[in-house]
């Protein structure tokens, strides 16, 4: 996918900061780590583990009927892109909405998006954003 804003909603201003604070801590994680994705909120963070994003993103709870923070799905740092991408689509976007999530983050030309249209009719159903850095 190109580089941009692929929903009818875009990231406001703590939503710009929650993704900071994932890509900082995927930057932080060693280059021998499993995590592709980090979920932000309310300045914590949440890393991916072994397990996979659908594990992560289970082990989250909504609150209330507040929807905010990210997930950020970034390559590892020494990732074969041959190999293993990071991989997201509608089952994604709807664990994301039932986890309270507002909007999706991936690497410019460095992810797989399943389902991509129905997904992005999902996330703007939802008021979701989906954005390529």
């Amino acid at each position: 996918m190109s580089k941009g804003n692929f929903t009818r909603n875009k990231p406001n201003f703590k939503d710009k900061i929650d993704i900071r604070n994932a890509l900082k801590a995927l930057s932080k994680s060693n280059q021998y780590s499993h995590t592709q994705g980090a979920v932000s909120r309310n300045n914590s963070i949440i890393l991916e583990k072994k397990e996979g994003t659908q594990k992560m993103l289970k082990k989250i709870k909504k609150v209330k009927n507040i929807t905010k923070g990210v997930l950020v799905k970034f390559p590892k740092k020494k990732q074969d892109y041959r190999v293993d991408l990071p991989t997201i689509g509608l089952e994604t976007l709807k664990q994301c909405k039932a986890s309270g999530i507002k909007g999706i983050v991936l690497k410019h030309k460095r992810n797989i998006f399943l389902d991509k249209k129905k997904s992005i009719n999902y996330a703007n159903k939802y008021k979701m954003f989906i954005l390529v850095k």
